[in-house]
């Protein structure tokens, strides 16, 4: 359980089968600026190439979080890329972006990764601040990033 304040607790679990409509569902409403994202969440579940997290509080289900989970085999380097942090609307500046950032970091730990990167489009300011106050650091950017065309910055942070 994580405090978000004095009366709210956020619940993070594993996301489960029956998750996937909601996270693709909350991919398409906060990410459709970007691009195709219900899709694109879709296939990364379908694929196996992601561990997800799901946010809740009491019964509802508010965030959900996807970081790539590839084996060492695959990834000798153990350099692991944050795929999503999502938010519901009404629930979006209380912190429960933050908190699954860092449940991210302490999965991608206990798989023994010793990078995290990830991309944020450049006009994304509450995304660029939430990575900056927990020490990511920017890289570059990469034109033309996301489906719909726009600039991504590229970010990472030692674990």
């Amino acid at each position: 359980m994580n405090l978000i304040d004095d009366k709210t607790l956020l619940k993070i679990r594993p996301a489960e089968s029956s998750d996937s409509h909601f996270m693709i569902k909350l991919s398409g409403e906060v990410f459709h600026i970007y691009g195709p994202y219900e899709r694109i969440i879709a296939s990364w579940l379908e694929s196996g190439v992601a561990l997800c997290l799901v946010g809740s509080i009491g019964k509802e289900t508010v965030a959900f979080a996807m970081i790539s989970n590839l084996p060492f085999e695959v990834n000798p380097a153990q350099v692991s890329e944050i795929l999503a942090i999502a938010v519901v609307p009404e629930r979006q500046g209380i912190g429960i972006g933050g908190i699954l950032l860092k449940e991210m970091e302490k999965q991608a730990d206990l798989m023994n990764m010793k990078e995290l990167f990830l991309h944020t489009a450049i006009d994304n300011m509450v995304a660029l601040r939430l990575f900056k106050e927990n020490g990511y650091r920017e890289r570059g950017t990469k034109r033309n990033f996301y489906p719909a065309g726009q600039d991504a910055i590229f970010m990472s942070k030692q674990l």
